[in-house]
Formats: structure tokens, C-alpha cells, sequence
């Protein structure tokens, strides 16, 4: 049976003196209006994606733009970008592109297939807010409707797609992450017209086929079992969180919970979902819970670490670095302490009357990349 872990092992306090609202920049360069993606670092190159649907590779050390490619009419919107075989990966709204890291021509785009439940006006199915994934020679691209498509990373050719039999209301994958021979997927399901009702599963597809392993339907408490975050990897355990805040550790081998916390009710203070995915990072995962607060748990067993207050709501995703863990809201950056927990800074972009932080940083050493309003920018890690 699973376990419902809610006790705290530590809450640590933060330093009197209180965070830091100020880091020391490296640059800025202005780039079209924001993607709220995370950068993706290849060599000593940064690839940014931009508001106007545009990839902007920059050297790391000034910021100057190397080659600026032109993808999509609509933003860029994925979660994250990737890159294998020196092809930078990135989703916008309804599609998705390959470009060359070295050149920035553009290889291919695909787009999902069509949304079927958008019956008035058909359209691919959405990947904004998508987490893609990849093995060394192919993406995994997840998208409403729902399906997961498989694309060869250098020609954008499709090896297979999966969508789901049966579903009569509107489903969407929303993240992916490959574990060995196994594709493993977020998706939210309907079970009614309004979807007022409606469940979140865990799936997992074979790797070379996409044929449909199995389906878990996550027993989700509490007033809201939407899902949009990928899982998280630890050992057997495959760690999913939905938007009411609850994580669900799943053995992928023998599809049993081995833990799961509680629900934490916050619509008095009116923080009543979560969007970032869990992060494992050694044996600790990190997650928000639409709180105000982060966690950090065993990721073995949910036992709780610390956690630390931070009064809002992350709206990227998570990162890390050897020693910090990042996240975004609209106005701030919140940087802890990894082992702490301690609140380190709450920090604003500079140079903007705007300070929409878009994305939580890539980070190269003691060096960090933002994704802002109107910018790109580069600073040393507090």
C-alpha cells in the first residue's frame, strides 16, 4: 500500500539578514519579446528560442547571437530544448523544429497529428507547454489529442506515434521521458464534454514500436487531477506530480505506488495549482505544490528534508546547479540552497521596466541563462 507521506524531517530557518535581491551580470541581449523555455548549452554555445519563433544561438561568454533562424509564426513553447547529434530541438505551439547547431539551418518540422475533438476546426495538436525527451538518435514529442510521436533527430522522419483507443473527451500528453526501452508519458483525460471530471495517467510506451505497455490511473485526490509536468527518474521509481501539488512515486516495473504525499489545500491563499515538473537531482526530489513552498524529499521513500517558503507559485520549471535549485514566477527568480533549502535570493531582471522572468535557468558551472521579457540574459549564480 502506498504511503502518504506528510511529516517533516527539517524546516530550516532562513538567515536573518534574508535573500539577496541582486545577482552580478554577465550580459543581456535583446531578443523578440520571450519563450518561456528553458535554453539548452552546447559547447560554448547557448541556444535561446525567442516570442517570434525564432532559435538565437549566442556565445556564452558576451551573449552576441552566432545565427538567428526564423522556425514558426508562433512563439516558441515547449517547456525545454533539446539537443542530440548536434540538432537543437524546440516545440512551438503546434509544431515542432530541427535545426543545426552549427549552422542554424533548419532540418526539418513536424507537426502532431490533428486534435480530433477540435471538430469545428481541426489543427495539430498542441505541444506548447510540452516536455520533450530523446534518446541519442530520436525525439519524443508529446501533444494534445493525445498522442506521442517518434522523429529521427536528423531528418524529422516519423518511426511511430501513439494515441490512445477508446477516449471519447478531449486528452492530452503533456511530457515524455525515456528510461531504457521504455517511453514513459503524462496525460490528462476527460471523462466528461466540460471536463469538470477527468483523470491523469501515467503510460508507458515501447521505446522502438510505441506499442502501449500499460496505463495507470493515478488515484488523485482533492479538487484537481490535472497532470502537465513529466516524470521524474530515480532507480525503479518513475515520480509524477499533478496540479493540485500531489507527487506520485510509481514502480515502473511493477506499477504499484511506493509513495505518494498529501494534498495541501491552498485556495484560501489563492495558489491553487502547480505547473513545474518534479526534479531528481542525486537522491532528492524537488518539487513545488502550488503552496508557496518548495520541497525537497528522499526520492526512495517521500520523507520530507525541508522546505522552504517562498510565498508563490512556480510557473517554469525547476532546475539545478551543484549547489542551487531555480525557479520562475512571472516577476521573480527564487534561487535555495540545495541542501539547506534555504531561501538564497529572490531576484528581478534588470534592464526592463517589464520583469517577467519567462523560463528557470540553464546553468554552466557558476554560469546562468534566462529566458526574460524582450531579453536574454546571463549572470553568476548567487
Amino acid at each position: 500500500m502506498a504511503l502518504s507521506v506528510t511529516s517533516a524531517c527539517f524546516l530550516f530557518d532562513h538567515d536573518s539578514t534574508g535573500p539577496v535581491d541582486r545577482v552580478r551580470d554577465r550580459w543581456t541581449q535583446p531578443q523578440a519579446r520571450f519563450a518561456q523555455t528553458i535554453p539548452v548549452i552546447v559547447g560554448d554555445l547557448v541556444v535561446f528560442g525567442t516570442g517570434a519563433g525564432e532559435l538565437v544561438a549566442r556565445k556564452q561568454t558576451t551573449g552576441e547571437a552566432v545565427w538567428t533562424t526564423s522556425v514558426s509564426a508562433d512563439r516558441i513553447a515547449s517547456r525545454n530544448l533539446l539537443e542530440r547529434q548536434g540538432v537543437v530541438v524546440a516545440g512551438a505551439v503546434r509544431s515542432v523544429h530541427g535545426v543545426d547547431v552549427t549552422t542554424g539551418q533548419r532540418l526539418w518540422t513536424y507537426a502532431p497529428p490533428l486534435d480530433s475533438i477540435d471538430n469545428v476546426n481541426p489543427r495539430p495538436g498542441a505541444v506548447d507547454y510540452g516536455r520533450l525527451d530523446a534518446d541519442e538518435s530520436t525525439v519524443f514529442v508529446p501533444a494534445w489529442g493525445a498522442s506521442v510521436s517518434a522523429i529521427d533527430v536528423r531528418t524529422g522522419a516519423v518511426r511511430w506515434v501513439w494515441q490512445p483507443v477508446g477516449t471519447a473527451h478531449r486528452t492530452g500528453a503533456m511530457g515524455v521521458r525515456v528510461s531504457g526501452d521504455t517511453v514513459l508519458a503524462t496525460v490528462w483525460h476527460f471523462l466528461n464534454t466540460t471536463g469538470t471530471q477527468s483523470e491523469s495517467w501515467l503510460v508507458a510506451l515501447d521505446k522502438a514500436t510505441g506499442r502501449e505497455l500499460w496505463r495507470l490511473v493515478l488515484p488523485v485526490l482533492g479538487y484537481s487531477v490535472d497532470i502537465r509536468a513529466a516524470p521524474a527518474l530515480w532507480g525503479r521509481l518513475a515520480i509524477v506530480n499533478t496540479g493540485n501539488g500531489q507527487v506520485f512515486a510509481v514502480d515502473r516495473f511493477t506499477r504499484t505506488l511506493v509513495w505518494q504525499t498529501a494534498v495541501v489545500d491552498t485556495r484560501g491563499a489563492g495558489l491553487v495549482a502547480t505547473l513545474a515538473e518534479p526534479l531528481v537531482a542525486g537522491d532528492v526530489v524537488y518539487h513545488d505544490a502550488g503552496s508557496g513552498d518548495l520541497w525537497a524529499r528522499k526520492a526512495s521513500n517521500g520523507v520530507l528534508l525541508w522546505k522552504s517558503r517562498y510565498g508563490a507559485g512556480i510557473y517554469g520549471d525547476l532546475t539545478v546547479s551543484d549547489r542551487r535549485v531555480y525557479g520562475n514566477t512571472y516577476g521573480y527568480l527564487y534561487v535555495f540552497d540545495r541542501e539547506s533549502g534555504r531561501l538564497v535570493a529572490s531576484i528581478q531582471q534588470p534592464n526592463s521596466s517589464d520583469p517577467f522572468i519567462a523560463s528557470a535557468p540553464a546553468a554552466r558551472g557558476r554560469q546562468l541563462f534566462v529566458n526574460v521579457n524582450g531579453a536574454a540574459w546571463s549572470f553568476d549564480e548567487p
